[in-house]
C-alpha cells in the first residue's frame, strides 16, 4: 500500500477526499514550478563564484581612479553650479525687494510734491482773491 501524507494522519480517505474535492491539484506544480526558479537562480550565484580572484592590471587600476577623480570633480563643479545659481537667484530677490521699496519711496515723495503744489496754488489763489479785493476797495 502506498504511504502518502494523508495515509500518515491517520485516514486513509479523510484527507484524500478533502484535497481532491476541494480542488488543491495546483499545489504540485506549483512546487515544482518555484523548485525549478530557485535552481536556476542558484546556479546563477554559482557561475558568479566560478570566477574566482580577479586581478587587474596597473592601467586599468589607474584608468578606473581617473574616472572616479573625474566624475567627483563633475558632481563637485554641478554643486557648485547650483550653490551659484542659487545665490544669483537671491541677489536677484533682494535686488528687487530694494527696487520695490524705492518705487515705493519715490511715489510717497511725489505725493507729497504735488499736495504741497496743491496747497501752494490755493494759498496763491486765496493771496490773489485777497489782494484784488483789497485793490477794489481802495
Amino acid at each position: 500500500m502506498e504511504e502518502c501524507w494523508y495515509m500518515a494522519m491517520g485516514s486513509s480517505t479523510g484527507f484524500k477526499a478533502l484535497y481532491e474535492n476541494q480542488n488543491y491539484s495546483w499545489i504540485p506544480s506549483a512546487a515544482h514550478h518555484e523548485n525549478s526558479l530557485l535552481k536556476i537562480h542558484a546556479q546563477g550565484l554559482e557561475d558568479t563564484l566560478d570566477g574566482g580572484a580577479i586581478f587587474y592590471s596597473p592601467t586599468n587600476i589607474q584608468r578606473s581612479r581617473d574616472l572616479q577623480a573625474e566624475k567627483e570633480a563633475a558632481e563637485a563643479a554641478n554643486k557648485a553650479s547650483k550653490e551659484q545659481a542659487k545665490l544669483l537667484r537671491q541677489q536677484a530677490k533682494e535686488e528687487k525687494q530694494r527696487q520695490k521699496e524705492e518705487n515705493k519711496r519715490i511715489k510717497v515723495f511725489e505725493r507729497q510734491q504735488r499736495l504741497e503744489k496743491e496747497e501752494r496754488k490755493k494759498r496763491e489763489k486765496k493771496e490773489a482773491c485777497l489782494a484784488k479785493k483789497a485793490e477794489q476797495q481802495l
